[in-house]
């Protein structure tokens, strides 16, 4: 066992000190003159590649390179020793210039010896935080990584205090990882600090853009959106003045900014920022990388926050594809985020049962890989909580929901989307279980929490308008219905455009309201242009078109046109008839408006049995 623990050791400190070099090789633009030298060094990264070790992309990429060049020097050898001669007859007339090299190789020489010992320092501490795990100093048979990190932070201002350069970088690299395991609060001030940090030591400004990067992640993650922005705006700045325009760091940093974007519901300029991103790495990394993958799944949820479904679909399907080839069947955190994702715009077209499939797989995927308490834990729990809901297992999706909002409560705190998200969810639950009031209480608490966390418009305040606003109305309180709808109509045509779906849907949602308190005219210019609209973003089989077939079969009926009006009515109720949950009330509805059209008909017979429809749907509810 000791044998073991001490190869794994070892281990580790090769990777640790591979890992460094590859980040100055990837930084200095693949410099060849900063590969693994012949010898000791190449051994060592050939021995990564032997016993397997977990190794990303520029890593292998930066073994793979320093082998290949290894192959060119042996092939050339004979050439160089047949140049010595030449050499030896310039060598007096080349003096001033050889002493010039000399000493550009003294200074190359010195920085590199800097750096060679930050990262002996930094693999050492690294390694020392891993001493308990040997049995004889171990409290139990398991450490958790977290007890590891914490360890760490308290060592770092304690064990290199007299070495701030090796702890600037320790705390970036433990805040890192903090961040990658959900404890958002713990990587904040260390990442901070790392920045502040090197900005007072005056290292390079690739440093500090690394440190300003990992800053804005985390900070997007925490929903400090203002901050976020300004510390990607940062790292993007320096970034660019460092390697250019095309360079992965720089389409890294775009990347984290197109986040930002998307939270603030900025969709269009979102896409822009990761189309750019996505023409870089393909031209720095070729055709198939795992940094491509996550560009291709965050481009198509930037086309399907804009309502293009059809295209988000293939890429983020796209995006899944290429992460099996690269990552295997192992489950990974970025194929179960992708699956996830895939989900969402698969449920969005109304394939519910090919939802829940992906949905499920996504969670027992992170359950495999993260402790209980993770973020992403909570994603999955919530998307489960909503499958139990649609599937009408009310009491389970309430209990559920909670288990979410108290895990959000502790990571992410009460101001944050996703919290807010959770909290409308269970409002639907409560509304579902005939609790109005206590469904329309929890709506408004949604409200305020987002409109404090956004300040300003966003499609998700307009799209809890939008619910609370179809809510007061089906609970006759007409006049406030009427104004949350109209509000978010109007702000969804603000920030998406007027053609977008979901402006079509609130058009669809006031056009009800005003149809049924008897603002026909009002209501059926709002209808018009809605079914085509909606049929094309989401198929003519959706159930919010059939919502909206409904109306256009009311506004025929009050126009006069008895035929098209049950054409429209029956071609709904027919879309609308195996919908259950809070959807059954656009059943009801279509079931009343053919009622009033056959009585308006005198078709006594039909009349009878849609009423008898009508009961049993009303017994259903």
């Amino acid at each position: 066992m000791q044998e073991w623990v001490e190869q794994n050791r070892e281990n580790l400190r090769v990777h640790s000190r591979v890992s460094a070099a590859a980040e100055r090789w990837l930084k200095d633009n693949r410099n060849a003159d900063l590969l693994l030298p012949t010898g000791k060094p190449l051994e060592e990264g050939k021995s990564l590649i032997e016993i397997e070790a977990t190794l990303n992309t520029y890593e292998k990429a930066f073994i793979d390179a320093s082998i290949g060049a290894e192959r060119k020097r042996q092939n050339i050898k004979r050439a160089v020793v047949a140049m010595l001669a030449v050499l030896a007859v310039t060598a007096t007339g080349g003096a001033v210039v050889a002493t010039q090299q000399r000493k550009v190789a003294e200074e190359q020489r010195a920085r590199a010896e800097v750096e060679a010992t930050t990262a002996r320092r930094t693999s050492d501490f690294i390694v020392g935080l891993f001493e308990v795990s040997d049995p004889s100093e171990a409290r139990g048979n398991e450490i958790l990584a977290r007890e590891i990190l914490d360890a760490g932070a308290e060592r770092i201002d304690t064990e290199l205090a007299d070495e701030p350069e090796i702890q600037a970088k320790l705390m970036d690299t433990i805040g890192k990882v903090y961040t990658s395991l959900g404890l958002f609060n713990e990587a904040i001030p260390l990442l901070q600090r790392s920045v502040d940090q090197r900005r007072s030591l005056s290292v390079s400004d690739e440093e500090i853009a690394d440190s300003l990067n990992s800053l804005g992640e985390v900070l997007a993650l925490k929903a400090e959106l203002d901050e976020a922005e300004a510390a990607y705006d940062e790292a993007l700045e320096k970034r660019r003045a460092i390697y250019g325009e095309a360079h992965p760091q720089v389409a890294d940093t775009l990347s984290g900014l197109a986040y930002v974007k998307t939270l603030r519901g900025e969709f269009p300029e979102a896409e822009l920022l990761l189309r750019q991103a996505l023409d870089m790495r393909r031209v720095t990394l070729g055709a198939e990388d795992e940094a491509i993958a996550k560009n291709l799944e965050e481009l198509g949820l930037a086309v399907y926050d804009q309502g293009q479904y059809e295209p988000a679909e293939q890429l983020v399907t796209d995006a899944l594809e290429m992460r099996r080839k690269l990552l295997g069947r192992d489950p990974h955190p970025d194929v179960a985020d992708n699956i996830n994702n895939l989900a969402l715009v698969v449920y969005s077209r109304g394939r519910s049962k090919d939802a829940e499939i992906l949905w499920r797989e996504a969670l027992v995927m992170k359950q495999a890989m993260l402790d209980e308490t993770h973020p992403e834990i909570a994603i999955g729990m919530n998307n489960l909580a909503f499958i139990l809901y649609d599937q009408g297992q009310l009491e389970e999706a309430e209990e559920m929901y909670g288990e979410v909002l108290e895990i959000q409560r502790g990571v992410l705190g009460d101001a944050h989307p996703d919290f807010a998200r959770t909290m409308i969810n269970l409002a639907f639950v409560l509304k579902e279980q005939q609790r109005d009031d206590e469904a329309i209480a929890l709506a408004r608490q949604t409200l305020e929490t987002q409109e404090r966390i956004y300040e300003e418009e966003h499609p998700e305040i307009a799209t809890t308008m939008l619910v609370l606003g179809q809510w007061l109305a089906e609970s006759d309180q007409i006049t406030e219905s009427e104004t949350y709808l109209k509000a978010s109509m109007d702000m969804r045509k603000r920030l998406l455009g007027p053609t977008h779906p979901h402006v079509m849907v609130s058009r669809v949602a006031l056009g009800d309201v005003f149809v049924e308190s008897g603002r026909v005219e009002e209501g059926c210019n709002l209808s018009e242009g809605t079914v085509e609209a909606l049929s094309e973003a989401l198929g003519a089989d959706h159930w919010r078109t059939a919502v909206a077939m409904s109306l256009a079969g009311a506004c025929q009926a009050a126009g006069g046109d008895r035929q098209a009006a049950e054409a429209s009515l029956l071609q709904s109720l027919e879309l609308l008839k195996d919908q259950g949950g809070v959807k059954i009330v656009y059943k009801k509805q279509t079931l009343a408006r053919l009622i009033d059209l056959y009585q308006s008909w005198g078709k006594e017979g039909q009349v009878a049995k849609y009423k008898q429809m009508l009961a049993v749907a009303g017994s259903a509810d």
